[in-house]
């Protein structure tokens, strides 16, 4: 429908059909307004759906660990350039190939591999934040950028300390004042 899953249906809804777990459209029309759009396009689906999910008797899976539970390992002034890296390869994407921003990666996935620093695509997957089609999408892109950043960062700094600029402040103080005559 080329729309946001919310403006299909809303939240509110799904979680109404899935507190209430209608079997038949008369029961749908209670929980949602009589003669709404929605039903009249979705409701079939949606029963079938419900009637789907409570047939289903396959556990739910374990949940993954939570990137966000623990400090990530990295952190201050390298994990926000690496993190300004990685947006600009979201832009640079975003621009290539005429996406929508939502339709890459958040800040937040971004942030959360520039902590983490994963080093393979199985430490990736392992990200809980991280989707799986993002990892089969961009994993490689991502781990390349990520390498390129480590080996920059073993790299000796170019700056020769002695070399350093003299703050304004101290180049008065070691400079005489000229004359006035």
């Amino acid at each position: 429908m080329n729309r946001p899953p919310y403006k299909v249906i809303p939240n509110q809804v799904l979680i109404l059909v899935a507190r209430k777990r209608p079997q038949k459209l008369e029961e749908l029309n209670s929980i949602v307004r009589s003669g709404s759009t929605m039903v009249r396009r979705h409701g079939p689906a949606m029963i079938d759906a419900v009637k789907r999910g409570v047939a289903d008797t396959v556990p739910l899976p374990s949940r993954k660990r939570d990137s966000s539970e623990k400090k990530p390992p990295h952190g201050g002034r390298e994990t926000e350039r690496l993190f300004q890296k990685l947006k600009n390869w979201r832009q640079e994407l975003v621009a290539r190939q005429n996406l929508p921003l939502a339709m890459s990666a958040s800040n937040n996935q971004l942030k959360i591999l520039a902590g983490w620093r994963p080093e393979d695509l199985k430490s990736l997957h392992e990200l809980s934040d991280i989707r799986t089609w993002q990892v089969e999408r961009y994993g490689k892109e991502w781990l390349t950028i990520l390498g390129e950043f480590e080996q920059d960062q073993e790299k000796p700094s170019r700056r020769n300390p002695r070399n350093r600029r003299r703050s304004r402040r101290g180049a008065r103080k070691g400079a005489e004042k000229p004359d006035a005559s």
